[in-house]
């Protein structure tokens, strides 16, 4: 039998097999666990790829994700969760930003001054 500290314990729904009343995590907090508890997936690598699957397909709320990370006691499942995020966001928004040239500007209008940032394709 596994204790779960009361901090941990959120995330979680109730839910009806045949006539049988159950509490399951939800999504987003699978997610954390799996992060946390990486082994039984193949560890941290797999465990990565499947937040990205998930992610990708938008089968999860993100939003909810980071707020379940922010309530997790262990440091460094937070770090990975956060990296992920960071990843997942950084890999969407290079996608967009390699398809057109964009100029970033935020004192003058007309100002095209600066060194290309070549990843970002931003000045």
């Amino acid at each position: 039998m596994i204790k779960i500290s009361a901090r941990r314990m959120y995330g979680f729904e109730k839910i009806k097999i045949k006539d049988t009343e159950v509490v399951v995590s939800d999504k987003e907090r699978t997610l954390v666990d799996m992060l946390y508890f990486s082994g039984p997936v193949g560890g941290l690598k797999r465990a990565s790829d499947i937040l990205k699957e998930q992610a990708k397909d938008r089968e999860i709320d993100v939003s909810k994700l980071i707020d379940y990370a922010v309530g997790f006691p262990n440091v460094s499942s937070r770090k990975r969760i956060g990296f992920a995020i960071i990843f997942l966001v950084a890999e969407a928004l290079n996608f967009s930003a390699t398809n057109s040239f964009n100029t970033r500007q935020f004192t003058e209008p007309a100002s095209k001054r600066g060194s290309l940032v070549k990843g970002w394709r931003n000045l």
